[in-house]
């Protein structure tokens, strides 16, 4: 069972937000955290590659079909 879950919702910021992963999977244990990153619609095409990195490392990504504003991105699904 995980013990902690790091949600990160995000928007047009794949870069940034790439580079963040990269360090969070470094430094946590994988079988006691989870993350997820909810993609709020993102315009910029960094999307696919932070999907593709997700998919490789077991963090859960979900994409939003349409753009639905920061705090519902924030807060859908809980």
């Amino acid at each position: 069972m995980k013990k902690l879950t790091i949600y990160i919702p995000s928007y047009n910021r794949s870069a940034s937000l790439l580079r963040q992963l990269y360090s969070l999977q470094s430094d946590i244990d994988k079988d006691k955290i989870q993350i997820i990153v909810r993609d709020n619609f993102s315009e910029d095409k960094g999307y696919v590659n932070i999907k593709n990195y997700c998919l490789k490392n077991n963090i859960t990504y979900r994409r939003n079909s349409s753009n639905i504003g920061p705090e519902l991105n924030q807060f859908e699904g809980f």
